[in-house]
């Protein structure tokens, strides 16, 4: 399904959650112009109106077509856009834009706080709000009236959910809360009294009574310097009943009776988690038809407690017998979890059990325990679990009771044995992560410095516990902006020492994380260590084996259970950020507490690198058959390289994980390493159009081999520099390399690298369009060396070149002849890669024969070619080639989705000749409307 959202920048997300492209402004700004009456027609001169403020072009109309095809190829759909009687409708279903599910949910919590229900207001009002990502809708457009009306429209309806909120939280008694959060919402809402008043009665009914008659004098002062106006008679009014101390101002008394309330002070300014808020509601709505347990579960400090805390204050009034709250320490300094029969006696007690009517033992407590809740409504929170084995006796037996448990263990047990219900917690978006900083700090604050701001996110990597230190530690410095602190992080990255809280173990981030460490197994925590030594974003479970140096499926299912691994894919496994730092401090063994630990993790880092080597040049030789091949040594002992079936499909996954390893090498002082890496990662790199990694490995290889004083690796690698500086068009560079390439490889005496030099220089002087004699000359020169050394690849190779840069010198007869040579050698070594490209070349060379019919099948064989092998900037350049046959053969539909694929692989690559695609798309003849 795809979504829109307006309540902050505009963006389109596809069905997986992925940020669709917007191409261009103009595009940006017809959505955003649809968007703002979605379901309704909005006609065309109005449109153009939206489209340019100023007079439009006289292309206008046109221009409006092409901009709603691009959109409706972009969605996928052709009737999401429709046209009738001249006018566009974009169709978006309720759940698909999330205005109206803004929409939806203020209605649902104005009927909640009309009918009293002060709960479920506040909990409809939080679901509403977190909805925006950003304080404007349609933040990063300004030119649009109908934009900006709609603007206008949704802050007003922000702003009631804002004081709704406020409103619903002050009727719950959660005045301190907002004496926290109310602040941040005036500065952005200074002149609005009815958020003043919610303040100054919070503000009163904390027992602060004195700020709250000042902070009404400041109202007084600004409204009237500002604006001329006295405060509203509501204002007045609330002044004067707390100047007389007016005892109706103080909390309500809660209706019903309260025998247990255990629940502890709720986190101020809780933020994110709408999702698992709600599902929490609706397991909640099952109470009474059977037991309910939710097991919420996640890693060290991501905010378990909090979320369950929060979720149970908004909840109490539906279990009007009370609310239980134990911490079970089952992760904690003492590293001592609460045994179950020590849980129930304090269970017990709550429950009003005397000290001399305890039962002894674990069962007659429990059957005990059960017997007080029988017919209860009761909220049990059981909090912080080692295991499923510490909670299982402390389950209640009456299905009007709900159990809400957390822990850092996936407490799988109680999930397949007792029925609970899972909840993972997942780290927070940056957006939820701004807005928990905004809550400490004051969105004033974070606009001072909006990249230091972003960069203390980033630090903390969407864990919560991590984001709250740092907001403690920013609300007792007096700078403005939160620059100071976010160099101070870049000055420890790799560290834990910026979330240091030595009065405060339990908000301490390594403390935390070592609780977690300190419960594993001796072979789980072994095996964390060691995935701290790992560069790349996440890593497969026979990169682990290998790192390790045996198998390791156990010890990963149990980083997994325990939250200190996270499995983003089926068989892939990622560290957090701050648990990397956590682990590579433990693996270094500075301190001396663990002796050889050096040695383990110099032998382990080895390892790591040849699982990659081993495989990524397997892969390799799959990808590129007919590449000149390297001789590894054999796998280190306990190195398991993987068995790759598609090369292609393993490269993408491998991609960010391999660049990471060279520089990982490369900062290690390993450039055998290095050389390998960039070598095996050449043929994929190049054919997906990833040619600023291709040069950023190749350069680090070049300076590996100079290291090692290898003359051929210099020549081969420096050559492989030049070829990726040529894609990129940096011709002034490219060069020179080739010619000291050229000068290594005279100096070995190697007549195949000559070859492949030569046919390069050849290729460059061809992109470069005016020195065709000269690439037709280093052509020939490479046939030769090729012919030399019997290398029947580089010879079919340097005979298409050839008969390419006959073409391009007139002689399209010639070209065919060479061309058909060099396809009758391809074919016969099955070089497929090479085929696709002597198909261009004939496709090329037929069209200028005026030969179309069969320039337009030699092009569709190259393109069928260059899919199954992945060349993907190729496919771009042959469907150029082709769009000129079918323009020849007028054939205006084939000839426009020729253009538009090459237009999508040219933007998705960044390739110059996007540009020149675009415009020439853009003079085809108009689409039909």
């Amino acid at each position: 399904m795809i979504r829109f959202r307006v309540l902050g920048p505009l963006s389109v997300l596809g069905p997986g959650g992925e940020v669709q492209p917007l191409s261009s402004a103009m595009q940006r700004r017809l959505l955003a112009v649809l968007l703002s009456r979605p379901d309704r027609p909005v006609s065309v001169d109005l449109i153009t109106d939206q489209l340019w403020p100023g007079p439009p072009p006289r292309t206008a109309r046109k221009a409006v077509q092409v901009y709603v095809h691009q959109l409706r190829r972009l969605l996928g759909d052709a009737d999401r856009i429709r046209h009738q009687d001249g006018r566009y409708r974009l169709a978006a279903a309720a759940e698909e834009l999330d205005s109206l599910v803004f929409e939806a949910a203020v209605r649902g919590a104005r009927s909640a706080q009309e009918a009293g229900r002060s709960a479920a207001a506040l909990a409809g009002w939080e679901g509403a709000l977190a909805l925006w990502h950003g304080t404007e809708a349609f933040a990063d457009l300004e030119d649009s009236s109908l934009v900006l009306a709609e603007r206008r429209r949704l802050a007003e309806l922000r702003l009631e959910a804002l004081t709704g909120w406020a409103a619903s939280a002050l009727a719950l008694g959660r005045h301190h809360e907002l004496t926290v959060a109310l602040p941040a919402l005036l500065a952005e809402h200074p002149y609005q009294e009815r958020l003043h008043a919610l303040h100054l009665l919070a503000l009163y009914r904390d027992g602060r009574q004195a700020e709250a008659l000042a902070a009404y004098r400041a109202l007084h002062e600004r409204l009237v310097t500002d604006l001329g106006v006295e405060p509203t008679p509501e204002l007045r009014r609330l002044h004067g009943r707390m100047l007389r101390q007016d005892r109706t101002l103080e909390t309500p008394s809660a209706a019903g009776p309260r025998p247990v309330r255990q629940l502890p002070r709720a986190v101020p300014g809780f933020v994110g988690c709408t999702v698992e808020l709600a599902r929490l509601d609706e397991l909640a709505g099952t109470v009474g038809n059977t037991v309910v347990i939710t097991a919420v579960a996640g890693a060290a400090g991501i905010g378990k407690t909090s979320l369950a805390v929060h979720w149970s204050h908004l909840a109490a009034e539906r279990f009007p017998d009370g609310q239980l709250y134990l911490d079970l320490h089952g992760f904690g300094p003492s590293g001592t979890a609460l045994a179950p029969e020590e849980a129930l006696r304090a269970l017990l007690e709550a429950l009003g059990t005397p000290p001399e009517q305890m039962p002894r033992g674990l069962q007659a407590r429990a059957a005990r325990y059960r017997d007080l809740l029988a017919g209860r409504r009761m909220l049990i929170v059981l909090d912080n679990a080692r295991d499923s084995e510490q909670v299982r006796p402390l389950l209640p037996g009456s299905p009007r009771c709900f159990t809400l448990v957390t822990s850092r263990n996936g407490l799988t047990g109680l999930v397949a044995g007792a029925g609970a219900h899972p909840l993972l917690l997942p780290f927070m978006e940056a957006e939820e992560a701004r807005r928990l900083l905004s809550s400490r700090l004051g969105s004033a604050r974070l606009d001072q410095d909006p990249a230091a701001t972003a960069a203390v996110i980033a630090h903390c990597g969407g864990l919560p516990l991590a984001l709250a230190v740092l907001a403690a530690r920013a609300a007792l410095r007096a700078e403005p902006g939160l620059g100071p602190l976010a160099a101070e992080l870049a000055a420890t990255a790799g560290s834990l020492r910026a979330f240091a809280v030595p009065e405060d173990r339990s908000t301490d981030v390594q403390a935390v994380f070592t609780w977690s460490y300190r419960a594993l197994s001796p072979s789980a925590a072994r095996l964390f260590r060691l995935l701290g030594l790992h560069p790349g974003p996440d890593l497969s479970a026979a990169a682990a084996a290998s790192l390790a140096g045996h198998p390791v499926a156990a010890e990963l299912a149990e980083l997994v259970e325990t939250h200190l691994l996270l499995s983003p894919a089926p068989g892939r496994y990622a560290l957090h950020d701050l648990l990397r730092s956590f682990a590579a401090e433990l693996t270094d063994g500075a301190d001396g507490s663990r002796p050889g630990a050096e040695e383990e993790g110099r032998a382990a880092a080895l390892r790591m690198l040849d699982h990659h080597v081993q495989t990524a040049q397997a892969a390799d030789r799959l990808l590129a058959p007919t590449r000149d091949p390297v001789v590894l040594p054999a796998p280190l002992p306990g190195v398991r390289p993987e068995t790759v079936e598609d090369p292609l499909a393993w490269f993408a996954t491998e991609h960010q994980v391999l660049l990471a390893l060279t520089a990982y090498a490369e900062a290690a002082g390993l450039p055998t390493a290095v050389g390998q890496l960039a070598w095996a990662l050449g043929t994929y790199l190049n054919r997906q159009g990833h040619w600023h990694d291709w040069v950023s490995v190749q350069g680090a290889a070049l300076e590996a081999h100079r290291r090692l004083g290898d003359l051929r690796g210099q020549a081969v690698t420096g050559m492989n520099l030049a070829r990726a500086r040529t894609r990129l068009g940096h011709f002034d560079l490219a060069e020179p390399e080739y010619l000291r390439a050229r000068d290594r490889f005279h100096a070995l005496d190697d007549a195949v690298g000559l070859g492949h030099v030569h046919l390069n220089l050849g290729w460059m002087c061809d992109q470069q369009g005016d020195r065709h004699p000269e690439a037709l000359a280093f052509a020939e020169l490479a046939a030769g060396h090729y012919r030399t050394a019997g290398h029947e690849v580089g010879r079919a190779n340097a005979l298409n070149a050839a008969g390419w840069y006959h073409s391009q010198l007139g002689d399209h007869a010639g070209a065919v002849a060479r061309c058909t040579e060099a396809l009758t050698l391809q074919e016969r070594i099955g070089d497929r890669r090479a085929q696709a490209n002597t198909w261009d070349s004939l496709g090329y060379a037929h069209h200028h024969l005026a030969d179309h019919a069969e320039a337009v099948r030699c092009y569709r064989r190259a393109v069928e070619i260059q899919e199954e092998v992945g060349e993907r900037y190729q496919i771009a350049d042959t469907l150029v080639h082709l769009a000129d046959t079918l323009a020849a053969l007028d054939r205006t539909e084939e000839l426009r989705a020729a253009l538009e694929q090459a237009l999508t692989i040219c933007q998705e690559l960044d390739h110059p000749d996007r540009t020149a695609i675009a415009t020439r798309l853009a003079g085809l003849a108009p689409l039909s409307p």
